[in-house]
């Protein structure tokens, strides 16, 4: 069973999160500010860690930094940022997180095209081909041929 820390401090989207993850059969721990959510993630070890940037006592991104220093735990950020400065900001953050899991499976008109991976996937290809199709670098190279680590 996955188990899936949602970090909010806003109670109906954490009710609402955990309901529709519960449904599908996935253990769900909560938490509704930074520093709980730091205990919560140190005594349950969970699979994936939905996080608010927006937080009481910790903010989400102090929280993503101090999670990255002991573990890769997948995290998914939501936030309310609007501003084009303020999103461009957040990706090349969320980039210098994660640089050691990127690589670059082609290059389109001399552009590398990265594809972020944990670092425990294996057997992922070193090259691929480019299309349109959603899922194309990784649909020609059978995903059920990939494992963990």
């Amino acid at each position: 069973m996955t188990t899936i820390l949602v970090v909010d401090d806003e109670p109906a989207m954490v009710g609402m999160l955990a309901a529709l993850l519960g449904d599908d059969g996935h253990h769900i721990v909560t938490a509704y500010d930074g520093e709980v959510a730091l205990r919560r993630h140190a005594e349950e070890r969970p699979d994936l860690v939905i996080l608010d940037r927006r937080l009481p006592r910790m903010s989400g991104d102090d929280v993503v930094r101090t999670i990255r220093g002991s573990s890769n735990t997948p995290i998914l950020m939501l936030t309310g940022e609007k501003g084009s400065e303020e999103r461009a900001r957040l990706w090349h953050q969320m980039l210098a997180i994660h640089m050691q899991q990127q690589y670059v499976i082609g290059v389109i008109a001399g552009v590398p095209q990265p594809v972020v991976a944990r670092d425990k996937l294996m057997n992922l290809p070193t090259q691929g081909f480019y299309n349109w199709d959603p899922g194309a670098f990784f649909g020609i190279y059978r995903p059920e041929t990939f494992w963990f680590k």
